[in-house]
């Protein structure tokens, strides 16, 4: 029964009303269904604002919400269901948060296959020189299959605001200096996701966007030329 019922004097047969007989009447039925009308709205939207938090009732325009209460970041690459499962998932991400898997799970998540994490110790302590001494530094590298390659010559056609397609789902933005195939909204995204995930000790050095040629071999980080296409693509991840 309805609040609006209640008021209005409907009962169930052999029940007593509890609305005095003078409030049943004309006017003071329609005054007291209004009263009640009004409080079966408030009752609706308060079990709806109830339901509407448990990510597997969430219609998909509050999804959004639900995540942030759990920090549990949209990629571009979600699609409303693999949204859905992370945040209805936050509770074990956030109890792997700063592992190396993390780590590697964050980036595939927005699309990136074939990643790899080094440390510093994994390295040897074979890093630019710049990240000599960092012993919690680590590197982030994505093998193929990748779109992002070096930018080529240093007499190419490109300008600042050059308009980038963008990947996995991101729309198409500023270019990435020194990259091709990569745009400004995607490094950003995995900027932040890496530094959400991270252990908070440690600190990621560079991601790198390796060609098939020198996946495996990451030690000569010098190797190659501007123009060879075997080049890696280094982004800070630090910016």
């Amino acid at each position: 029964m309805t609040f609006e019922e209640w008021f209005a004097g409907v009962v169930s047969p052999g029940t007593p009303p509890l609305i005095p007989g003078w409030l049943r009447q004309k006017f003071g039925k329609l005054f007291l269904s209004t009263i009640g009308f009004a409080l079966d709205i408030v009752s609706q939207y308060t079990r709806a604002a109830v339901v509407y938090r448990l990510p597997s009732y969430a219609p998909s325009d509050a999804l959004p919400y639900v995540g942030d209460g759990r920090s549990i970041d949209r990629y571009f690459a979600d699609t409303n269901g693999t949204y859905r499962d992370r945040v209805k998932a936050a509770w074990d991400l956030w109890f792997i948060a700063g592992s190396k898997q993390r780590l590697l799970d964050c980036m595939a998540e927005q699309g990136y296959e074939n990643v790899r994490l080094y440390s510093y110790r994994d390295l040897g302590g074979y890093v630019p020189d710049r990240w000599a001494g960092w012993f919690s530094a680590f590197w982030i590298f994505v093998g193929p299959p990748t779109d992002v390659v070096a930018d080529g010559t240093w007499g190419d056609a490109g300008t600042w605001d050059d308009i980038v397609p963008g990947h996995h789902g991101a729309p198409a933005g500023p270019g990435v200096w020194d990259a091709n195939g990569i745009n400004f909204y995607e490094v950003q995204q995995f900027r932040k996701a890496i530094k959400k995930w991270k252990i908070a000790h440690e600190i990621c050095a560079e991601i790198v966007f390796c060609s098939g040629e020198v996946w495996e071999d990451v030690m000569p980080w010098n190797s190659g030329t501007w123009d060879d296409t075997a080049e890696s693509v280094r982004l800070l991840a630090t910016e």
